[in-house]
């Protein structure tokens, strides 16, 4: 269960915590450790408007900032591409047969649109633009990272 969030969520606000340990217990019970470091329950629980909902939720990625999970600076911009390709007469990846060859030189932002066909090879990539807004940059502002990244498929 680690790299899944549980989410509390009232009428106005939630709060994510980060899974760091799990484990059934009997009764088909599963038990949660979660990361407290920054975000307390019983304050968030005090604190409810209402209802509160719990959902656990799958990462499928993190991002950080100077080591600070799941922030990364208003001025930029992520974008994650997926591409994918079949084997060539000699067992390597065919470019001008590659999901992006046949979208105009495109690869995909959702990893969904490579489903209509059975690839032999996958890549991804990872696109910051840390000045999205365009205006000054500060070359020594913190950079950010990708943490992880989880992709469910087959091959």
């Amino acid at each position: 269960m680690l790299e899944f969030s549980v989410v509390l969520e009232d009428s106005v606000n939630s709060m994510t915590f980060q899974v760091v340990a799990s484990a059934l217990r009997p009764g088909d019970r599963l038990a949660l450790l979660i990361d407290s470091s920054q975000n307390m329950i019983d304050d968030f629980i005090s604190t409810a408007s209402g209802t509160v909902t719990v959902a656990l939720r799958p990462n499928f990625f993190r991002m950080s900032t100077a080591g600070d999970l799941d922030r990364y600076p208003t001025n930029s911009d992520v974008q994650i591409w997926f591409d994918a390709t079949v084997n060539d007469a000699n067992g390597l990846p065919d470019g001008a047969q590659s999901f992006s060859a046949g979208n105009g030189g495109l690869p995909a932002t959702d990893a969904n649109a490579l489903n209509a066909q059975n690839w032999d090879y996958f890549r991804f990539g990872v696109t910051f633009d840390v000045n999205a807004s365009g205006g000054p940059f500060d070359i020594s502002a913190p950079r950010p990272a990708l943490d992880f990244l989880r992709l469910p498929f087959k091959f």
